[in-house]
């Protein structure tokens, strides 16, 4: 692939030399101000020469006919000129960029809108700021560079539609989708985000409040990310820009995982095995998995092995370094090349443009993934009233992975979650085998000898398997615009998308899974001792396919007049959308590649299965997923009127329908609205004499929809057949029963604003703050379920929410000389708080979040959607136990204690409220200083008024299932002690003590902190050489850390319980010829 693309961009290159020569000319001229001052020290370019005017503003250089001159400054708006044979002499103004507010242009994926025509709230990132961040995911470079959008990290939701872990001015939603909707080039994009190159990306548009999401209808609740790809600049040049960069992923650091050491570990397993904590385990029927060295306990116990053996194996195992081996064994730096070519050229009738990317990466496991990404886009302009639009585009990516297993997998056994000591290799350095399913005492003697080897060795075990997940995506847009009077245009579009997803798990016949599978079937005769293999000892192919398809049609009628002081944009159209998925899976057993060869199996059958005499059939007989059809239909309908340049009135219309909801067509159909009114103050004679150059204040009402495509209306239901034990018979089972009255969710802005821009100091902004109410949302309600459903509780419209806002942008830009500092500071405020819900049990509404860990939405009446709530903490008694509030008292009658704050509201009893487990403000501050040719840019975000719970030391963790922590040291032992963490209890007595502690107070830490997202530092090469644009060479670090944290035991609040973000360092190049 990597020739290929080698071979395109030097054809390309020779094309563009070879129609580059054109008769040349010397043209002079003169920049200056928007109020007639020289500018100098202004850049000016044409075909790689470069030249600075000077002091007095004026400059000269060569340049051949149709050639474009450009010229920039920071702190100006560049200006680009065209040149004629008459071009000489010339006086060029640039503008400066503090009015850059109502210049910038926005694309809502159905108009381009000047910022200053519009009254909603949106966020443009253009392609300067996307290129300060490097990564092969575009919306990875939206974190702390916008306004109104936060990452949630480490929370979950359980809506299978939630996949990117980001939200848009807060949540307008409950249980409902929580993703913003991805608009790839004017169409809603079904696929992988992972599928699109972010090199190829020239814009991001980020649509906020009612009036910019309302036009989207009933998928625009939770704002839209329009993303909008390289096109021909359409001056008949041909260009070439090539992107290459290679970053380095730091190994994972699992020093930093909170866990008890070698020692202490032994010495509590010695201390528990001792009072026969273990000996359920060690005497059930089924001798599950055990830890080493209560493994080796009961064996001294038993006088199976001395004292002194014992003594040897617990040598070895203090002297263990589990989480330095694994590191060792199985990280390494990860490691992602990004090449990117966009070529393109044409002239106003017809331009076109290609653009190729291939990304290899190799993670932190080693395992290998690429990614190929094409696309083609032509416009042609048949005549002067009609033109064609034409694009094609195709990804593929494809990821192996050996199912390597993490190392909390690795460190859990049996019910012990976390043993520390565990090794690899034994004393002569040979793999040391796991126990997964089984006890060591059952692989030992089952089949007696004739079975395949049972156990399994993670180190070699990955080299046996290899998955193969592979992403095709293929689209295709062909559209058409008719002119049909002047200011009125007709466009048509017709959209397809496919994506083929297919996995494929190949385990060879060495693999623990083949021998798992191949031992659980045999069929030993205890007489003759002949073992009977009903799954072949072989390789096994384990495919599952899952694929999607989308089709798109619309048509639009454009209209766009200025007459007098009077000026109409304004459309109508009608929408059209269907989304297919459907998916498969199968097992292919004795599978071999090369001859292609199966061995086929019996999936019908009961067998006996070892080691524990249990039925079942074999796994992986076809499967077909229900297919999913999901129809969209639209019409809609919008107007931008201005009056003066001034006074500005919109609105907007769209009603939708779909065949997810309702029974009759009025249920199937939800219109929706906005309306909004500006005011361009500055535009005012009296404001003249103000310091403000610009000024725009502006209001917007609206109702907008989420719709959650898991939800139907219509009862679902599956069908399978039984087992042959149960005579192969089919049968049906309802999953989800009719639900006539489900709808649409409605979210519901209002948004207020400002924008300015200051008249003799650089610096503009914007101010807005905004309500988002959430009603008629999925939430669960009583139900009759003697009728139907055998449950008492169904998913109806019968939740609500509400939540507030304020976005603040400011911007300065100071130039002076050579020297340049660009500034931008975000700061976002979110809050919310559920109104309406119902809770289908008696519990408390603090309560409810007393139990909550805060990474899960929990909706509570009153309070946050992410609330935390805890215990009072009256530190410990002179027995080391916690201690609460009951009645007003301190008591350590946790079992009353926790029943009191049942039903209580009142943060007087033995609950109070905390906060909220995600941040309220949040923003970030990026900074870029020029010298010359030379810029450093700095991204610090933040995220504050928010709280976590951490995790510690509880006795009942560690007794019953083997997790240690290291406040474990910090116990207390003896009266006097200075301590937060609760004594060591053994046996458990105290019922509920150790749960009080852990949803105490003493453990909600504050999450507030400050961190270094990324330096980019980059060079643009002086430009000498005839043909070069531009060659930029870049350097980039990411994930540098917290600079600054509010709790004091140095927790990642984002990560509190996981391994650290690793750093990551780019070096690269930017080249346009």
């Amino acid at each position: 692939m990597k020739y290929i693309l080698k071979a395109v961009c030097y054809i390309f290159v020779l094309i563009h030399f070879a129609n580059g020569q054109t008769p040349e000319k010397l043209v002079r001229g003169k920049v200056v101000t928007s109020g007639g001052l020289p500018l100098g020290n202004v850049n000016v370019t044409s075909k790689g020469r470069s030249v600075r005017s000077d002091d007095s503003g004026k400059f000269s250089i060569e340049s051949g006919l149709n050639d474009s001159i450009q010229f920039s400054l920071i702190g100006y708006l560049s200006e680009k000129i065209l040149i004629s044979r008459y071009s000489n002499n010339l006086t060029v103004m640039l503008k400066e960029a503090t009015n850059q507010l109502a210049e910038v242009e926005i694309n809502t994926g159905y108009q381009n809108l000047k910022v200053n025509q519009i009254n909603g709230s949106v966020s443009v990132l253009k392609k300067d700021l996307l290129e300060k961040q490097v990564g092969t995911n575009i919306l990875d470079r939206l974190e702390g560079v916008t306004n109104g959008l936060v990452f949630q990290k480490g929370k979950t939701n359980l809506n299978p539609q939630n996949k990117l872990g980001i939200t848009v001015r807060g949540y307008g939603t409950i249980n409902g989708p929580l993703d913003p909707l991805i608009v790839l080039d004017e169409f809603v994009y079904e696929g992988d985000i992972n599928n699109i190159n972010p090199n190829d990306i020239e814009s991001v548009t980020i649509l906020k409040d009612a009036e910019a999401t309302s036009i989207y209808g009933a998928r625009g609740g939770n704002g839209v990310i329009v993303l909008t790809s390289k096109k021909s600049k359409m001056d008949g040049k041909t260009r070439v820009d090539l992107n290459l960069n290679a970053t380095i992923k730091e190994k994972p650091d699992l020093s930093k995982l909170a866990i008890l050491g070698n020692r202490e570990y032994i010495q509590v397993e010695e201390m528990l095995f001792d009072a026969g904590q273990f000996d359920s385990r060690l005497n059930s029927w089924d001798a599950p998995p055990v830890s080493p060295i209560v493994y080796w306990l009961d064996k001294r116990r038993k006088k199976e092995i001395s004292e002194e053996i014992y003594q040897s194996h617990k040598a070895f195992y203090l002297k263990s370094d589990f989480r330095e081996q694994y590191s060792s064994y199985f990280y390494n730096p990860a490691h992602t090349q990004q090449l990117a070519a966009n070529i393109s050229g044409g002239n106003v009738n017809n331009n076109w443009t290609v653009a190729l990317g291939h990304d290899w990466q190799k993670d932190n496991y080693s395992q290998p993934s690429a990614r190929t990404t094409i696309r083609l886009a032509n416009t042609v302009t048949l005549n002067k009233w009609l033109n064609l639009n034409l694009s094609a585009s195709y990804s593929n990516q494809k990821n192996k992975n050996s199912n390597i297993p993490s190392y909390s997998t690795l460190a859990s056994v049996g019910n012990q979650y976390v043993v520390p000591y565990l090794s690899l290799f034994d004393e002569t350095g040979s793999p040391v085998a796991f126990y997964k399913n089984y006890g060591k005492t059952v692989l030992d003697t089952v089949g007696k000898g004739r079975l395949f080897d049972w156990n399994y060795y993670p180190t070699e075990d990955y080299k046996y398997n290899t998955e193969t997940n592979t992403i095709q995506e293929y689209i295709g847009n062909i559209g058409v615009s008719v002119k049909l009077f002047p200011g009125a245009v007709f466009k048509a579009n017709y959209q397809r998308q496919r994506q083929d997803g297919q996995i494929d798990n190949h385990f060879k016949k060495e693999s623990y899974f083949v021998r798992d599978m191949v031992n659980s079937f045999s069929q030993i005769n205890e007489t003759t001792g002949k073992v009977t293999y009903i799954v072949p000892y072989g390789d096994i192919l384990w495919k599952t396919g899952n694929d999607q398809e989308s089709y798109a049609f619309r048509s639009q009628f454009d209209f766009n007049k200025k007459i007098g002081q009077h000026s109409l944009i304004a459309m109508a159209g009608l929408e059209m959308r269907e989304t297919k998925s459907w998916g498969n899976s199968m097992i292919y057993y004795g599978y071999r590649e090369d001859p292609l060869s199966l061995v086929p199996v019996d999936f019908t059958t009961n067998y006996l299965k070892k080691p524990f005499g249990s039925y079942g059939t074999i796994l992986g007989s076809p499967s077909l997923s229900p297919t999913r059809l999901n129809r969209f239909v639209s019409v809609y309908g919008n107007f931008h009127y201005t009056w003066k340049d001034r006074y500005m009135l919109s609105g907007n219309i769209r009603r939708d329908g779909s065949n997810i909801y309702g029974v009759s067509t009025n249920d199937k159909w939800k219109p929706l609205w906005s309306v909004g009114a500006g005011y361009v103050m500055s535009k005012e004679s009296f404001f003249e004499k103000l310091p403000v150059s610009y000024l725009k204040l502006k209001m917007t009402l609206g109702h907008s929809g989420n719709v959650d495509l898991s939800r139907s209306a219509l009862p679902v239901s599956g069908s399978a057949t039984n087992s042959s034990i149960n005579g192969s018979l089919p049968y049906g089972r309802i999953g989800t029963i009719n639900n006539p009255s489900l709808r649409w969710e409605e979210v519901m802005q209002l948004n207020t604003g400002l924008e300015f821009a200051l008249k003799d100091f650089p610096l503009s902004g914007s101010l807005e703050y905004y309500i988002k109410n959430g009603s008629d949302l999925y939430g669960e309600t009583n139900y009759d379920y003697t009728s139907w459903g055998a449950r008492g509780t169904i998913i109806q419209n019968v939740a609500a929410m509400k939540g507030k806002g304020l976005d603040v942008q400011l911007n300065y830009s100071l130039k002076s000389g050579v020297w340049g500092w660009q500034s931008s500071l975000i700061y976002n405020y979110n809050n919310n708080k559920t109104t309406a819900y119902y809770y289908p049990n008696d519990q408390g509404q603090l309560y409810r979040m007393v139990a909550a860990s805060g990474s899960q939405i929990n909706p509570v009446i009153g309070y946050p959607l992410y609330g935390l709530a805890a215990f009072i903490w009256k530190g410990l008694d002179d027995n080391g136990n916690p201690q609460g509030i009951l009645n007003g008292k301190i008591s350590t009658d946790y079992t009353a204690i926790n029943n009191g704050s049942i039903g209580s509201a009142e943060e007087g009893g033995s609950v109070r409220f905390v906060g909220s487990a995600i941040p309220v403000h949040f923003g970030g501050w990026l900074n870029t200083l020029n010298y010359k040719n030379l810029s450093l840019s700095f991204n610090l975000s933040y995220r504050m008024g928010y709280y976590f719970r951490r995790s510690s030391f509880t006795s009942s963790a560690l007794i019953n299932y083997g997790t240690g922590h290291p406040d474990f040291y910090n116990r207390w032992r003896q009266k006097g002690d200075h301590t937060d963490v609760p004594s060591f209890e053994f046996p458990l007595i105290m019922s509920g003590r150790d749960g009080f502690y852990t949803s105490s107070e003493v453990l909600v830490e504050k999450g507030d902190h400050i961190r270094l997202q990324f330096i980019n530092l980059s060079y643009d090469l002086p430009k000498t050489i005839r043909g070069l644009y531009n060659i930029q060479l870049f350097a980039n670090a990411a994930n540098l850390g917290i600079i600054w944290r509010a709790n004091r035991n140095g927790l990642d609040p984002d990560y509190p319980e996981a391994i650290p973000l690793q750093k990551n360092y780019s070096l690269g190049l930017r080249a346009s010829f």
